[in-house]
């Protein structure tokens, strides 16, 4: 018998001719998963890279903030909003309500019920269309 611990370690079977490859993804992803510390320094590497890009951005962003010349800033104007309720947007609510009171089973009048849809979207057209409703800024 003989002791396999004094044989030579094998080689993998290399076609001649052909030049060793560079690594793949998987021998990649073995050696950085191999143990918990070679994992510990390939994290701590990813963040190094990123807090290095976060620097690189907060520098290019002041550089830009020098470079330009400083802007005056114009106050907001508040856009002009009507002092009164708008009347057209509670009615089509209304409407609307009543039109899905009207489309449930129990009762149901699916004209009526369209009827009141319809009619009630063309209110918060125009409520919209006179400016009636507002983004607030």
């Amino acid at each position: 018998m003989t002791d396999e611990s004094q044989l030579p370690p094998s080689q993998p079977h290399r076609e001649p001719g052909v030049e060793e490859s560079e690594p793949t993804v998987l021998d990649y992803f073995k050696s950085v998963t191999k143990d918990w510390p070679s994992f510990i320094t390939f994290l701590r590497s990813l963040i190094e890279i990123e807090q290095r890009a976060q620097v690189n951005r907060a520098v290019a962003e002041q550089a830009r903030l020098q470079a330009e010349p400083e802007l005056v800033e114009e106050p907001l104007v508040q856009p002009a909003r009507p002092g009164r309720f708008t009347w057209r947007a509670g009615a089509a609510l209304l409407l609307a309500l009543m039109a899905q009171f009207l489309l449930e089973p129990p009762g149901a009048n699916a004209e009526l019920g369209v009827a009141l849809y319809a009619f009630a979207a063309g209110l918060v057209a125009l409520s919209f269309f006179r400016d009636e409703w507002q983004i607030v800024p």
